[in-house]
């Protein structure tokens, strides 16, 4: 009896505790971001461990898209009820649920929890037309995947809060029409790969109010401007004045049912929606910014042209002081071959009365007397001398200066 009584209330137990999966900071996240799913049971005792999990697609006899709960192969992270994912990817768009153990005991599967991501260079593009992610019940539209290799092999999935993957139902090729939108096709939309390969995901919703907000579908790049329209059903711009909020704070006023930032960033990140006084307010939408690549060609021209600026200049410094010691070498041997008596300058040569010839940089000058120093500067009589190249000396012969250049002797007579 007692037996009986310990498995009712067990039986009870099992039935109330449930697996409850929250993630923080967002659902919705730019590549390169970090997020943590977090398991916890309700209305029971510690003890549990936790196992993550995800669907994954795959084709079926038939050639329909079903999807296959499997477990993640590093779901080990996440036995403490916390699972991170630190870097995201574009690969990490999907939908994760999470359950707890205890002994031979098990919870159900949590709820379908998602993460999308967008990335920064997707292998394909969602195109949306008329693009924007907002949309009036009994508007048609149509959804396209695009890549710039191949636009084939590509299908468009939907996911809607609480239910399954499915396949959009009105496609042909890799585009997705719809003639008549209801609520129902409210979802977030993206192209699929059988290998993998994912696009941006698009949430967009349907709604059959009076006001909608046209918001970009792709992300915003950082710098640019974001212009947000605040949109009746009957297209018109409202008359009065329209309120712009970002994460259910408002952000702006403005009587023309338009909004723009005009550099946005990364804080602009959020989901937007408009209200207006008369008419009601939109449902809210992602808007996400992704950063700027272009912004390190520049940085990384200017800092390239500073480093070899710098070098020239280190460069041109180099050389200066190479020919500056150079030449203080060159002087020094030029003085060290000087004669006793020589000229040091032009100054003191033309004191001593004689115009230096030049051979070179030096003067030669050969004086001969004949004993009579009272002759004037015209009894001076000048010889030119052709002197050949000497052979090369003996090793006991000393080294003699001369070059082989014209040389002038000056020859005084007697009158």
């Amino acid at each position: 009896m007692i037996w009986f009584i310990s498995l009712i209330q067990v039986g009870e137990a099992q039935d109330v505790a449930e697996a409850v999966v929250s993630v923080s900071p967002s659902s919705w996240l730019t590549e390169g971001d970090s997020v943590t799913l977090s398991c916890e049971v309700k209305h029971s005792y510690t003890g549990w461990t936790f196992s993550w999990y995800t669907d994954v697609p795959y084709r079926d006899s038939h050639g329909l898209i079903r999807y296959n709960r499997e477990l993640l192969s590093d779901s080990s992270r996440g036995s403490g009820g916390s699972y991170t994912l630190s870097p995201v990817t574009l690969n990490h768009t999907g939908v994760y649920v999470c359950r707890a153990e205890r002994g031979v005991f098990h919870t159900c599967y949590s709820k379908l929890q998602p993460l999308w991501i967008t990335g920064k260079s997707p292998p394909v593009s969602l195109i949306i037309s008329p693009s924007r992610t907002q949309h009036f019940t009994a508007d048609s539209f149509s959804l396209s995947c695009e890549d710039q290799s191949d636009s084939t092999g590509w299908t468009v999935r939907r996911y809607r809060n609480g239910e399954e993957l499915i396949t959009c139902s009105s496609v042909s090729g890799s585009t997705c029409n719809i003639s008549s939108l209801s609520t129902s096709h409210t979802g977030v939309y993206w192209c699929q790969s059988e290998s993998g390969g994912r696009s941006n995901p698009v949430n967009i919703t349907v709604y059959n109010g009076a006001v909608i907000l046209d918001s970009p579908v792709h992300p915003v790049t950082e710098g640019h401007p974001l212009t947000l329209h605040c949109l009746s059903h009957s297209k018109k711009i409202p008359g009065s004045g329209v309120d712009f909020y970002k994460d259910d704070s408002i952000l702006q006023s403005q009587t023309t049912g338009e909004m723009t930032i005009s550099s946005v960033s990364k804080s602009d990140e959020g989901f937007y929606h408009c209200k207006h006084p008369e008419r009601g307010e939109s449902l809210k939408s992602w808007v996400s910014v992704r950063g700027s690549g272009s912004n390190t060609v520049p940085v990384a021209v200017a800092v390239g042209l500073s480093l070899a600026l710098l070098f020239i200049i280190l460069l041109l410094i180099l050389l200066w002081k190479h020919k500056s010691n150079k030449g203080k070498d060159r002087g020094i041997q030029q003085n060290s071959n000087q004669t006793p008596g020589q000229s040091q300058s032009g100054a003191e040569d033309s004191q001593s009365g004689y115009t230096p010839l030049q051979t070179g940089n030096e003067h030669i000058y050969a004086t001969m007397d004949n004993a009579d120093h009272d002759a004037g500067p015209s009894d001076v009589t000048y010889a030119q001398l052709e002197l050949k190249p000497q052979k090369k000396a003996r090793k006991k012969q000393v080294k003699t200066n001369v070059e082989p250049d014209t040389v002038y002797s000056e020859l005084k007579q007697n009158t």
